[in-house]
Formats: C-alpha cells, sequence, structure tokens
C-alpha cells in the first residue's frame, strides 16, 4: 500500500461522492431529514451543490499532491474530523447518516494514519 495509489482511489471515490451528491442532492435531504418542506429539500439541495464543488477543490488537491509524503497527516486528521461529525450527527442529532459512510471515514483516517507513521518511519531512519 503506497500513498500514490490510496490517493488516487480516495481521489476517484472523492469525485463519485462529489457529483452523486451534487445530483441527487434533493434525494439525500428527504432521506437525511424527515419532514422537510419542499423550500427546505430545496435549500438542502443547492448546500449538497456547494459541499460537492468544495470537495471537487479537494479532491484535485489530494490528487495532485498523490506523491508528497508531508500531506497524509493531513487527510488523516481530516477524515478523523469528519468521521467524528458525521458519528455525532448520527448518536446525538438524529440524523439519518448512512453507517457506511461513518465506517468509510474512520477506514479512510486509518489508512492516512498509517501512510504517514510509515513516512515517518523512513523520515526518522
Amino acid at each position: 500500500m503506497n500513498q500514490k495509489n490510496v490517493f488516487t482511489l480516495l481521489a476517484i471515490t472523492g469525485l463519485i461522492w462529489s457529483f452523486a451528491a451534487y445530483t441527487m442532492g434533493a434525494q439525500i435531504a428527504n432521506q437525511s431529514f424527515d419532514g422537510l418542506t419542499d423550500q427546505g429539500v430545496f435549500a438542502m439541495s443547492i448546500a449538497n451543490q456547494l459541499v460537492a464543488a468544495v470537495n471537487i477543490i479537494v479532491v484535485l488537491v489530494m490528487f495532485a499532491t498523490r506523491n508528497h509524503s508531508n500531506v497524509a497527516w493531513a487527510f488523516a486528521l481530516g477524515f478523523l474530523i469528519m468521521g467524528l461529525g458525521s458519528l455525532k450527527h448520527l448518536v446525538i442529532d438524529g440524523v439519518h447518516v448512512p453507517v457506511i459512510g461513518i465506517v468509510s471515514q474512520f477506514a479512510f483516517a486509518a489508512v492516512c494514519g498509517y501512510l504517514w507513521l510509515q513516512e515517518r518511519k523512513v523520515a526518522l531512519a
């Protein structure tokens, strides 16, 4: 497992997620929040499109830095924070967050953390 391959896979996953969030914003809103009005669904759809656009920026940065060893720690920390936030939404806020998404976020954090620790071992040796 090397960083270039992992970050390429994560970038592809991120592009797929961005496309889904952009095109299916209304469905995501309906499945996440019970009882939204049409205006609420529309607002959430627009918010999903904005988040998808920002995610494309992150995906491009991830792909551009896939050969740079000094970025794995940042992605590990980012995925960990995202996973904790999603877990909070599920457990405390009562939002219907897909469990596979939370598991994926923690798995991505673990993989990026592993890559970062491996790079640190090489740098310290």
